[in-house]
């Protein structure tokens, strides 16, 4: 199980996600990434594990994310010793269990490992340094963009009925990802399977968050899923090893 601290009152952090009162109201629980609320449980860890082996829908917007972009960020990057993807729209896993993801030729976005653990990608020196770096700079994608998990069996099957995209294990294998419009919104989707259970990962504009969730929740009916906390993905790492590209 995690170690992240307990949330008493998720409004006494610094940062919260947009969707923390109707969390709340729900009953969820809270816990502590750096100076953010993340919802942990909705119910119950077995109730909670059982909804994202089918269909569950998580809040991680309060996990750390950010961007490095232009002409030089590749070379930047790899000079900080992370492995990039050779073409865009792919994603690799780091060791760490940050995931680098590449937009475009000198786009690149980075999301924090679901633990809580690798959340400091640069330290204030490296930030120094990018400021002077040739062509290259940071983009905050902590205060720009959402991040949803779809996770479950189900998790293509709803996702179709969304997007004009197959995202089954086939047309689009883990590590995939996809620039495309879910709800009449644009919206980045990266497939990060949780051992065998497939997981997508949907960053959007901030400002369109409760909406992306609520059309999620209400796709979701038909196939009996529901909102679930970031300790239901932890078991399913413990219980299933990640395996990387």
């Amino acid at each position: 199980m995690s170690e992240l601290p307990v949330v008493q009152d998720p409004g006494s952090l610094p940062r919260r996600s947009p969707l923390y009162r109707l969390h709340l109201a729900t009953g969820a629980s809270f816990r502590q990434v750096e100076d953010n609320a993340v919802p942990y449980l909705m119910a119950s860890l077995p109730g909670d594990t059982a909804t994202a082996r089918q269909l569950g829908l998580v809040d991680l917007c309060g996990l750390t994310k950010t961007g490095v972009k232009g002409p030089g960020a590749p070379a930047w990057l790899q000079q900080k010793r992370f492995q990039l993807p050779a073409e865009p729209n792919l994603a690799v896993l780091q060791p760490n269990g940050v995931l680098v993801a590449r937009l475009s030729f000198d786009e690149f976005l980075i999301l924090g490992d679901l633990k809580g653990q690798s959340s400091a990608f640069f330290d204030p020196e490296d930030i120094r340094l990018l400021d002077s770096a040739p062509q290259a700079y940071l983009l905050p994608r902590g205060d720009s963009h959402c991040w949803l998990g779809v996770v479950g069996a189900q998790a293509s099957k709803m996702l179709v009925k969304l997007c004009a995209i197959d995202l089954g294990s086939e047309q689009f294998p883990d590590f995939v990802i996809a620039q495309t419009i879910i709800a009449d919104i644009s919206v980045i989707v990266i497939r990060h399977d949780l051992g065998l259970t497939p997981c997508f990962y949907l960053l959007a504009d901030i400002a369109s968050t409760e909406y992306l969730w609520e059309v999620l929740l209400d796709a979701m009916l038909e196939f009996v899923g529901g909102g679930v906390g970031l300790a239901a993905l932890h078991t399913l790492l413990e219980q299933e090893p990640v395996s990387a590209m």
